[in-house]
């Protein structure tokens, strides 16, 4: 079976960025975890700062969560899709440096963005599994590819 190449980039993407938030998601409910990244809550602060500042009234919590998985999972997609090349061994760098880059704008990017940075910077292991969450998805998406063009 020919899987065309722009099937296989969306599709790796997408398995990706689904893995990326089942991880997030199990990392965040164990009650153990307390330096667990929260994506979620930065996803959620982000919609809300733009609902503002358009001058609409605040969302509640449930529909603002729903919004901010729907859209992790939408724009992880997209990038994780960059990933495609090819090339197998293009994939995996592709996937490691893309994934590693994305990690680290997850880390730094909030403060200059004026997001509360304590979601993925509250402790130095909150960043390392802050970075390492984006480059599973990536290294995921990268491997599904892979396998499609078998």
């Amino acid at each position: 079976m020919n899987i065309p190449p722009l099937a296989q980039a969306a599709a790796g993407g997408l398995i990706g960025a689904v893995a990326l938030t089942a991880l997030h998601e199990t990392l965040r409910k164990q009650a153990a975890t307390t330096k667990a990244p929260r994506l979620d809550l930065l996803g959620m602060q982000a919609i809300q700062k733009i609902i503002s500042e358009t001058g609409n009234r605040r969302i509640r919590r449930k529909p603002l969560r729903r919004w901010a998985m729907a859209g992790d999972v939408l724009s992880n997609t997209l990038y994780y899709s960059w990933i495609y090349s090819p090339s197998p061994k293009k994939n995996w760098q592709k996937g490691l440096v893309l994934g590693t880059a994305a990690g680290l704008g997850a880390v730094l990017l909030p403060k200059p963005l004026h997001l509360n940075s304590k979601a993925t910077r509250r402790t130095s292991q909150t960043q390392i599994l802050t970075v390492g969450l984006y480059l599973t998805g990536a290294l995921t998406a990268a491997a599904v590819q892979n396998a499609l063009k078998k």
